[in-house]
């Protein structure tokens, strides 16, 4: 075999096995394509390369989290878990912090060495780590208490500010307009379901808005205000009473009068204005502040 040929096969990348495969040669030494993953083999007078067996190690990359073998006459890396030295704490591990030494809190095979409490920290936000006796402790924490990370059983959106709203847990909090979610007035979204059949009802005294069916609404004794309206959450006069109930909601008038009966309350009409007051000061000129009542009169 001449140094010629030799030399071609032996420059040639294992994808291009090819182009060496069934050069002439005398023995195996010279079908030598210097890949670790094929056998060279000269058979009657002609090179091949099959591939070595799949558990056969190849060279390393240098990385301690990957296994190097051979696949299909290629060397290949693949990555391994639990592995320990890569800095993530896995199943089976104590700690890993990210290298493979010794005397540092955390072993070489990912043991605690003593007790540190950065190394004690479990990942989860729901538990205070500490050390106790040289060993980790992991206190679960169990009261609400807000901007720590942690929701704990029982909380919700209303009493930590680190849970989220939860849809249908029957506790309306922030961001929901109903609990819990049916197919008549409230969807999955806890978000008040608006149609030709519901609206907004102000129940007795006017007090209390909320979304029913108009049957619904009366059966409570409460007034209907229309199809597909909605309560607007507003109080614009301060009289506790919602603007979408309130008879005259741009005027002070927590008595609802309605002396005529037409949807418009005595406050607003016929120049008839009640303001609060604390004193005459705050009154209309004419008027005097009734400060048992808090009313301008």
């Amino acid at each position: 075999m001449s140094k010629k040929i030799y030399n071609h096969c032996k420059n040639q990348p294992p994808k291009e096995e090819k182009t060496c495969a069934g050069l002439k040669c005398e023995n195996n030494k010279e079908c030598d394509d210097f890949n670790i993953c094929t056998m060279n083999i000269c058979t009657n007078g002609t090179c091949s390369f099959p591939a070595v067996s799949n558990t056969t190690s190849c060279q390393s990359d240098n990385d301690y989290c990957t296994r190097d073998i051979c696949m299909l006459g290629k060397c290949t890396h693949i990555p391994f878990v639990p592995c320990c030295g890569n800095g993530i704490k896995e199943e089976g591990e104590q700690c890993d912090d990210g290298n493979r030494k010794s005397n540092d809190g955390c072993s070489k095979s990912c043991t605690v060495e003593g007790c540190i409490v950065s190394i004690c920290n479990d990942g989860n936000p729901c538990t205070i780590d500490s050390c106790f006796n040289n060993q980790c402790m992991h206190t679960s924490i169990t009261f609400p208490a807000n901007d720590d990370g942690c929701c704990p059983e029982g909380a919700d959106a209303n009493t930590d500010d680190d849970c989220a709203p939860v849809c249908g847990n029957t506790v309306l909090e922030i961001g929901e307009q109903c609990e819990p979610p049916n197919t008549a007035t409230c969807n999955a979204n806890c978000q008040n379901i608006i149609s030709t059949t519901t609206g907004a009802c102000c129940l007795p005294l006017g007090v209390l808005c909320t979304v029913l069916s108009q049957s619904s609404c009366t059966s409570q004794g409460g007034s209907f205000i229309g199809n597909g309206t909605i309560c607007s959450g507003n109080d614009t006069d301060g009289d506790s009473i919602e603007d979408t109930c309130d008879n005259c909601p741009n005027i002070f008038n927590l008595e609802q009068t309605d002396t005529d009966n037409d949807g418009i309350g005595d406050a607003c009409e016929n120049g008839n204005i009640v303001l609060p007051c604390s004193t005459d000061e705050d009154c209309l000129v004419g008027q005097t502040c009734n400060t048992v009542l808090g009313l301008c009169a």
